[in-house]
């Protein structure tokens, strides 16, 4: 028997399948590039942007994957329909075009490499993901494999566009402008744009963002649509080292504390001493298990070393380790033995290192 994902899957495949026989919709039968990624490119053209690898999320029958090739980039091209991925793949051998088409949704792990893209494209595929868990996966597959130098570019209905927006009359649910196209009978979600700076913003920062008039068909009749185009990168995240030598090497006490396990390096820091102190702070002993914990002082005896293991975290997460840490500790930047920098804490009775 199949589970109700599995339904959910299968009519919505099939729901695009008639809509693409149909031909109701642009990107059914259209095979020039989207207006908006030909002005997208003109626009990357006077940052002097130089980039390879793009991916085109949602990619239909291919039309802007064969435009973006055209242009000198090798193209990953992701559609739901394996008949449209299919064409792509064909299309793209008998073009001579440097793309690879699978057939998958966009919510899925993609099969790209983390920090390989240097171009993202996604033209009214991300409306159309109407699970939350499956819109995480989506930005958290985004974020892996953009290059922090590369560019996302989304295009999608604004919650004023004219074929879209009047059927938020009849929404199911209302608050987060989901509406379903009587003709098709496909969900998607309308957006403002502060909801998307929000819903991208943990992770990505917006460089431009416009809302767009233009006029075109749906389902055999004009309509003036009103789309939001916007361009973001990848936020850097600022990371520091933390050499740790007790408890914040164990994973229990990461997971508590980062929320995440840890991946690190085996690391020294010569002319210091290990000793013991008595813990006596209760969420601290909950989180390591321990009373005891190991401290360290400078000696400056270069035959002194403690082992331990160096960790890259966020300016968040260093702050997170402040609070764990008790007054016992203080938190000071070392030269480990590898020539490192790092964070450490160290007793805060130990003198300054010299």
């Amino acid at each position: 028997m199949k589970t109700d994902d599995s339904d959910r899957s299968l009519k919505w495949r099939q729901a695009w399948e008639s809509e693409y026989r149909k031909q109701g919709i642009p990107s059914s039968f259209r095979n020039t590039p989207a207006r908006v990624v030909t002005e997208f490119y003109s626009w990357l053209e006077k940052q002097h942007f130089k980039g390879f690898q793009a991916a085109d999320l949602g990619c239909g029958r291919g039309r802007n994957s064969f435009y973006l090739a055209s242009k000198g980039f090798s193209v990953t091209a992701l559609d739901l329909l394996k008949e449209n991925a299919d064409h792509v793949v064909n299309q793209a051998h008998l073009m001579k075009l440097p793309i690879h088409a699978y057939a998958q949704s966009a919510a899925e792990a993609w099969p790209i490499s983390s920090n390989s893209l240097d171009l993202a494209i996604d033209i009214f595929c991300y409306k159309h993901i109407t699970n939350k868990d499956a819109q995480a996966s989506y930005r958290n597959e985004l974020a892996r494999t953009l290059k922090p130098s590369g560019y996302y570019f989304l295009s999608l209905a604004s919650e004023n566009d004219g074929f879209y927006g009047p059927f938020l009359a009849n929404s199911p649910s209302l608050k987060q402008k989901l509406v379903i196209d009587p003709y098709a009978k496909i969900e998607s979600y309308l957006y403002s744009i502060s909801d998307l700076t929000q819903e991208f913003g943990d992770q990505f920062t917006v460089i431009e963002a416009i809302e767009q008039e233009s006029s075109s068909p749906m389902h055999g009749k004009e309509y003036t649509r009103k789309v939001l185009n916007l361009i973001m990168r990848k936020k850097i995240k600022t990371t520091e080292n933390l050499f740790s030598y007790g408890t914040l090497k164990y994973e229990n006490v990461q997971l508590a504390t980062f929320g995440r396990k840890l991946n690190g390096q085996k690391d020294s820091l010569p002319c210091y001493r290990l000793e013991k102190v008595r813990i006596t702070d209760p969420d601290v002993i909950a989180k390591s298990g321990e009373d005891v914990h190991s401290i360290i002082f400078f000696s400056g005896d270069p035959s002194d070393e403690v082992q331990g293991m160096v960790f890259q975290v966020s300016l968040e997460e260093l702050q997170a380790a402040d609070s764990y840490e008790v007054s016992d500790y203080k938190r000071i930047k070392v030269t480990l033995s590898s020539g490192s920098l790092a964070w450490v804490y160290v007793s805060v009775n130990s003198i300054v290192e010299i």
